[in-house]
Formats: C-alpha cells, structure tokens, sequence
C-alpha cells in the first residue's frame, strides 16, 4: 500500500528485490540500506541483507503526517536510481481543538482567537468541516464572540465553523466588564457546558479585561 496514517503502527512495507538482467531473481547476500526523505520516519530496519527469495523487507512509519515522501535505496551500497515509489501519511480523526492564548484586552475591545483541531499526534486536521461551539465564563452579560473583527454587537456568534480543507478558524472575542481571568472554551459540545475531554478534547485559555481610565464619577 502506498499510504499509512501517521499514528506512528499503520505501517508501508517497503520490499527490495534483487534481479538479472533478464528478470531472474536473484538470491544473494547483498547489503540493503533503505531511507527516506520524510520527516521523522522510521525505516525498520533500516538496513540487512537480500534473503534467500531474493527480498529485503522493511516497514515504514511515522507520526508526522506528510504527503510524497521519496523512498531510496541502495544494494551493496549502489544507488537504485530507477523505480523509487513516493508514499503518503495522511492524519488520523479529530482528537482534540487548541486555542491561540492573545495577549489581555481593554474593556471594550476584541482579543483575537485561533481555533485549530488536531490529531492524537497533534497533526493538523483538514478532511471535512467541523463546528466548533465558543463559550466563556465571564460574570458579566456584556461578552461576545464574533467571526468578524467588527465590534460590539455586530456580528455576534456562539460557533465557528472550520472548513473542509483547512485546519483552523479565526474569531474574536469582546467584553467591556474587567475581570481578572475569564475563561475561552473551544467546544464539540453544542449545549452547554462544554464536555471537556469527551470525544474531541476541548481547548481553554485565560483571558483578563483591564479598566480603562477613569472618564466619569457618580456620586
């Protein structure tokens, strides 16, 4: 087969075989090296020797998920210059979201989120669309999510959608009530509250909203 997840067991077996000029296998004792150049893949083994059927066996695998990869091999340390096959590891299934941590905002303006789903090995995930619900704990009632960096009340959302093809979402956050530490969840879970590690694992990061000086006094 020419693709494998990148889970790090799905593996390519990857088979040198040894023949004349006519075609004729050949069993010999010939040293193999077999490599690759993907990132982080493993040959194993990387290297041995032509068996008695004339094959040297090896398996490939990798948890960094990558398309094209070049197989090379060399026989009694010989280039093979002819026939390298290209393999693939796609990502596996959602496994969890992450969130971007943006720096602390005034009261009345918008910090700015990146929502991004994951594989178990942290490869980004772009197959099919996925609905990512937004949630906060502020204290407040002034708070809102947009998918646009538009302002108050604008275009408020309570879920983005990543699209097929794409990993990621941009949204923004607004609130006008300080509060030293409110917390953004990216969320499977479309009623609240959000359901943490169940299914896909929820993302959180924590947000302050600072005073803005002093432009009036009520007595």
């Amino acid at each position: 087969k020419a693709d494998a997840l990148s889970d790090g067991v799905d593996a390519i077996t990857v088979t040198v075989t040894v023949k004349d000029q006519f075609g004729n296998i050949r069993p010999t004792t010939d040293a193999v090296v077999v490599s690759t150049n993907g990132t982080s893949v493993a040959v194993t083994p990387g290297s041995g020797n032509i068996n008695g059927s004339g094959v040297f066996s090896t398996a490939l695998t990798t948890t960094v998920s990558q398309n094209n990869v070049t197989i090379s091999a060399t026989v009694n340390s010989q280039d093979i210059t002819s026939g390298n096959p290209t393999v693939n590891f796609p990502h596996g299934p959602i496994d969890k979201f992450t969130l971007t941590s943006p720096a602390n905002i005034n009261a009345g303006s918008e910090a700015t989120y990146i929502v991004e789903r994951l594989d178990a090995n942290s490869n980004p995930v772009t197959i099919g669309s996925q609905m990512v619900y937004l949630y906060s704990d502020a204290a407040g009632t002034e708070d809102q999510f947009d998918d646009l960096q538009d302002g108050k009340g604008v275009s408020p959302v309570t879920s983005v959608t990543i699209a097929n093809g794409q990993s990621s979402k941009t949204f923004y956050y607004y609130d006008e009530v300080s509060s030293a530490g409110i917390t953004i969840t990216a969320s499977d879970d479309s009623t609240p509250p959000p359901d943490g590690a169940t299914n896909i694992d929820d993302a959180t990061d924590t947000i302050a909203v600072n005073n803005l000086a002093a432009n009036h006094f009520v007595v």
